[in-house]
Formats: structure tokens, sequence, C-alpha cells
């Protein structure tokens, strides 16, 4: 039913518009150019996002694996370049310790590259982060040696996925990634080395279960990223009583326990919290709520830095990702009580109007406002602010004087803004939204507060 109802979505292309004038306004065409997307429409949205279905889905799951009799497998994705790979093999058997699960790995080596924009910042990126989230959960990390080259990368796969049958495949893949990324060569130890078509099998298969990334567990029909997801497998577990501990309890929440709890005394601080974010984006939207919420209980500034929304910028998302996107954020949204999954896509023309009151609300001190009413009306209220009356909602909920807006919609000052936001990111080594920024100190997603909460104590997170 989800694919026929992405399938039966109207195509809309994103170009310019040619004109004479220099900053001419983009349109929306029905044509059918060399590039098109899928505008998300509030029924997909609605059904993607539904609690009920996940409930049917979770059943349904549950009572096919009683009836074959199978036990509650967890199949894991591993990359042996992937930092948070290196991560989850020391997570996920302590998460075995402590449920009555089955784990199942399976090895892959490429991954789908339109699902990855920007796959050289990305893998930057990812070597900080996953770091910063080893000291947050005490987990040991190697010291990275870059340059590792893709004849190691290949023999260590092929290791690897040799290895997947073994029982202590966790602690050999272990020593693996940290040979991998120490710079060391791989040894092939006591198992022959894989064949690449086990590789692709592997690849295969996550593709045909419907997700794109590595470091990622698959469960009962649904897909967990990383450290960062495994709160919401927990949850599911001990609701399903399979804690073998009757007092067990989550224990991947750093990353948001505590956010909002006071750093020392509270003062005043010179630093602003700088947000870079999409009105499309839906982890934006979940994320401006938490940054206003962790600006106020920190004493700082928020400034927010709107950019154009990846499809605008020439970067594809695909409908895997979309989909994954979509259903988890709304797990995210219901862990921190927001409402989110009533969808009309802005992209295009809603976007455009939006943030060009978006710039004529920040001339005048009012962004912060105008954008609390903008990001829910388009994630969770399903107001096309593409039109007058969707606009005109948001505008008079924000405080703001309509008849003010209607004149800022025709201006173009707004473009050089976004730009210069996009700049500001890019110089920071970053593409995707959101993003935070105090002082030195810089993270990517709406669930890395924490980072910043670290060096409000500490000073500027190590890289």
């Amino acid at each position: 039913m989800a694919a026929n109802a992405v399938r039966s979505s109207p195509y809309w292309h994103w170009q310019p518009q040619r004109d004479t004038t220099e900053s001419s306004p983009r349109r929306l065409t029905k044509d059918k150019p060399r590039m098109q997307h899928r505008k998300l429409t509030p029924a997909l949205t609605r059904f993607v996002t539904s609690p009920a279905r996940r409930i049917v889905m979770r059943q349904v799951a549950e009572l096919r694996r009683r009836i074959a009799r199978q036990p509650h497998a967890i199949h894991y994705f591993h990359r042996v370049d992937d930092p948070y790979c290196q991560l989850m093999l020391q997570a996920l058997p302590e998460l075995q310790h402590r449920f009555d699960v089955t784990l199942i790995p399976h090895v892959i080596e490429q991954l789908q590259p339109q699902m990855y924009p920007a796959p050289d910042l990305l893998s930057a990126y990812s070597a900080i982060d996953a770091k910063r989230l080893a000291r947050l959960y005490r987990l040991p990390f190697p010291q990275i040696v870059p340059g590792a080259t893709s004849g190691e990368r290949e023999k260590a796969s092929r290791a690897l996925v040799a290895r997947t049958r073994s029982p202590r495949f966790f602690a050999e893949a272990l020593d693996i990634g940290t040979a991998f990324w120490s710079g060391a060569s791989v040894a092939d130890g006591a198992h022959p080395a894989g064949d690449a078509a086990a590789l692709r099998t592997g690849e295969a298969l996550l593709e045909k279960l419907g997700h794109y990334a590595s470091a990622t567990v698959f469960y009962g029909g649904e897909w967990y990223w990383g450290l960062d997801r495994l709160d919401h497998l927990e949850r599911r577990l001990l609701g399903l009583g399979l804690g073998k501990n009757p007092n067990e309890s989550v224990h991947y929440d750093r990353t948001w326990r505590g956010l909002f709890e006071p750093v020392g005394e509270p003062i005043a601080r010179q630093t602003p919290l700088e947000y870079f974010f999409s009105a499309r984006s839906p982890y934006s939207y979940l994320g401006f709520f938490q940054a206003q919420k962790f600006a106020a209980a920190h004493g700082l500034d928020l400034e927010l830095k709107p950019v154009l929304p990846m499809v605008m910028r020439g970067m594809a998302v695909p409908q895997a990702k979309r989909i994954y996107i979509l259903t988890d954020s709304k797990r995210e949204a219901e862990k921190f009580g927001l409402e989110f999954g009533r969808i009309v896509d802005p992209l295009g023309p809603g976007i455009e109007r939006a943030y060009a009151v978006a710039h004529w609300a920040h001339a005048a001190g009012q962004s912060e406002a105008f954008f609390a009413s903008l990001l829910p009306a388009i994630a969770a209220e399903a107001i096309d602010v593409a039109s007058d009356s969707g606009l005109r909602k948001v505008v008079a909920r924000a405080g703001l004087d309509w008849r003010s807006a209607t004149q800022a919609l025709a201006g173009k000052r707004w473009r050089d803004w976004v730009t210069g936001h996009r700049s500001e990111m890019t110089d920071l080594g970053l593409w995707g939204v959101p993003c935070l920024k105090y002082g030195d100190t810089v993270a990517w997603g709406q669930d890395r507060f924490w980072v910043i909460r670290e060096a409000l104590t500490d000073g500027p997170a190590p890289s």
C-alpha cells in the first residue's frame, strides 16, 4: 500500500524559470524534463507515519515469527569503513546480553551512491562524530589513521564476510576494524577470505528490506540506525517482555537525557547558538523546538539560519531515504511530545514565499516567532504555505501583520540571505540540515545538542 501510494503521487520537477531579470523566481512545472522529484502528499505522509500502522506492522511481524517458530532475530548490516559500525560491534553484544534476541550480521562494502550527495564530507564528519559518541558511551575507539586504501578495505570486507556465521563474529570484526582504522594490515586469520558475491548478497538484502545505510539494524519490519536509535529498539524489546532482568531499562539514551538540566550557575552567555535548518526538513522541525528549549535552558541567544531544501540545492533524496526519514521522525517526535506527519510539501513556491516573509520577519526581529508558527504548519498541520490562505494563517499566528507580509513576498533579498547561510555551512564542512554551531563546536543533526552541552561544560568538543 505504501509503495502504491508513492507511485500514484504526482511528479514534479524543480527547475529555474528563464528570465531576463537577474533574480527571476523559480517555478514548478509538470513537464517531464531530465530530473524529477515527487512531492510529498498529506495522504501519503499520514499513512507512512501513522502510529496505528506501526502497531499493526509490529503485531504482524510478531505473529509471523511465532508461526514460523523463529527467534527474535536482529539483522545487523556492517561496513568496515563506517566508523559508526565500530561502535555497533560493541553495543549489540551488550544488547544481546540484556535481551533474549539473536544477532544476525551481514557485511556490505558498497553503498548506493544516489543516497549520499556529499560522500567525502559525510566520511570526514562521521569519523569525528563517531569518536564523540564513543566518548559519550565510554566505548573504545581506535586512533584513526587517514588514507586506508581500497585494497585494505576490500581485504577487510572479505575477511569479515567469511566470518558472518562465526559465533565470535562481533569480537573478530572489532579486531579487524581496529586494525583497519589504525592503518595496520588486516590479518586473514584462520578463516578463508569470502568472495565478492557474498558482499553483494548483503547489499541486495539491505536494499530489499528498504534501507541504504550501514550501522543499521532491522527487527520485525522496522529499522534502527546506529547507537542513536537503539533506545527505540530497547523500548520495543521491553514491551515484548524480552528483558532478561525484570528491572531492565533503556541504556542508549545519553544523547537526549538531561539536555535541559542546568550547567553550573545560570548565566547569560555571549556566544550564540546558531541553528542551520530547512523549513522542509522533518529533522529541522524537530530540532527547532529543541533548539528553542535548549537555548532558553542555558542562557543562549538563538540565531536562526535557514537554507534551501536539499532538492532545491540540486541534491537528490530518493524514495527509500524519504520513507525512512518520515518514519524515524515520527518516532523521534513522539519521544519529545511533538505532533508530526500531516504534511503539505512546501517544495518550490511554498519555500520561496515562506523564506521571503521570514527574511522580512528577521529584519523586524521576529524570525523566531515566524518559524515557530511555520514549521509545525508544514510538518504537522497540513497547512499549504504556497497558498495565501495557508501563509496568512502562519503569519497571523506569529503575531505579524499580513499586509506587510504580502509586500515582503515581492522581495528578492531573501535569496542572498539563505545563500549566505549555505556558504557558512559549506565552510564548516557540512551539507545537510539541521546543523548546530556554538563557538568552535559544530555538530550535525537534531540529536546532537548533547555535543553543544558538553561544549558549555568543557569547552569546544574535540574532533
